[in-house]
């Protein structure tokens, strides 16, 4: 550790300079996580709504997961997985996940 005891002033300003870039992309990378989460979310609850009754639904849910899946390069059982995670996390902890969007939060602690 003796290594940053003998760092020059600039060398400081460089390394506070970096780790508030680190912050920003964190609390970016947690925004953009949340708005995820939502659009999933919102997919989620557009499946069940035009799912004419509960036998339905789950063919509802699979054919919109495979429908993102297929756009966004993952399978489709991921799409619902998440889905699922993210209806919960959107409809039962909002301000978990507003805090979330806010950047004040990662996903870790979510």
């Amino acid at each position: 550790m003796r290594a940053l005891w003998d760092v020059s002033a600039e060398q400081v300003a460089t390394l506070d300079q970096l780790v508030d870039l680190a912050q920003d992309l964190e609390r970016s990378l947690s925004t953009l996580q949340a708005a995820r989460d939502g659009v999933l979310a919102l997919a989620s609850r557009w499946a069940l709504s035009v799912a004419g009754d509960a036998d339905e639904a789950d063919v509802s849910v699979r054919a919109v997961a495979a429908e993102l899946g297929a756009a966004l390069r993952v399978t489709d059982r991921t799409v619902q997985r998440r889905m699922a995670e993210a209806s919960e996390r959107v409809e039962r902890f909002p301000l978990v996940w507003q805090a979330q969007g806010a950047g004040r939060i990662t996903a870790g602690h979510v």
